[in-house]
């Protein structure tokens, strides 16, 4: 691959650098396992109900669902919809660790996406902070974010599980004079298929 050249970045500038590492599935475990369902509710409601296992190296802070029609807010500094498998729990801002599993429960909220708006328009349509942050981060990744929209769209059976872990070991350092301020994201998207609670393909929508 490439090594990227020291280079020099002033006060204000926001300058972001992007690296890709292509691997089989054998090389590098999934980072996100899940086994969900979508219930529908008499209301017309849709419940994502099911397990989410962390199998990556750092704690998960955020944890959202994204179906088709919306998405399910599982875990948040604003919210919880998780338990932990022993029944207890997880309080809003409240972490997944490395390894460990939760029970979701989730209401789909409908027409919500994690897509920015196109242009230059500010995507803050009630948006929380990590879901700015998500469609962001999607945003690097143009091509990737409409293919799994059209996979959405296209199979009410698919889902892709967002999750964001903050304070990741950096890919490259800053240095100066004065130790520079820095903050580092990583942002995993999984695309899985939902089941019912027998095993089978759900079917909980209108195509």
């Amino acid at each position: 691959g490439t090594v990227v050249e020291p280079m020099e970045i002033r006060v204000w500038n926001l300058r972001v650098l992007r690296g890709e590492r292509i691997c089989s599935a054998g090389d590098k475990p999934a980072q996100i396992e899940a086994n969900l369902h979508a219930v529908k509710q008499n209301s017309g409601n849709i419940q994502i109900v099911g397990t989410v296992t962390n199998v990556s190296d750092v704690a998960l802070n955020e944890l959202v669902v994204q179906v088709g029609n919306g998405i399910a807010r599982a875990l948040s500094a604003e919210t919880s919809a998780v338990t932990a498998m022993d029944g207890s729990a997880k309080a809003a801002g409240a972490s997944i660790a490395p390894g460990e599993t939760v029970r979701v429960d989730a209401m789909v909220i409908h027409g919500k996406k994690l897509m920015p708006p196109p242009g230059n328009s500010n995507y803050t349509d009630e948006a929380t902070h990590i879901e700015s942050m998500l469609a962001a981060a999607g945003g690097l990744a143009a091509e990737r974010s409409n293919r799994i929209e059209q996979i959405l769209a296209g199979d009410e059976n698919m889902a892709c599980v967002y999750a964001e872990a903050h304070g990741v070991r950096a890919a490259f350092a800053m240095v100066g004079e004065k130790k520079p301020l820095e903050e580092h994201w990583r942002v995993i998207r999984a695309l899985v298929r939902l089941s019912n609670a027998d095993g089978k393909e759900s079917s909980h929508g209108n195509k």
